[in-house]
């Protein structure tokens, strides 16, 4: 009895240590994608995107 219970908290261990990596990964891309924003408009990024200054003001400087 007592190893499955060890065994249970072993599992329910990884799984929130799993949903804690996808939380700081996919945050982490979020926070990158659109606070550290390119602020150049002849940046490869913006034209790759098609951005233009009405639809993204945080890239008029």
């Amino acid at each position: 009895m007592l190893g499955e219970s060890s065994t249970k908290q072993l599992i329910g261990a990884v799984i929130v240590a799993a949903a804690a990596g996808f939380l700081v990964y996919f945050g982490s891309l979020y926070v990158v994608d659109h606070w550290i924003t390119p602020r150049d408009t002849n940046d490869p990024l913006v034209k790759q995107r098609g951005l233009k200054l009405e639809q993204a003001p945080a890239l008029a400087k």
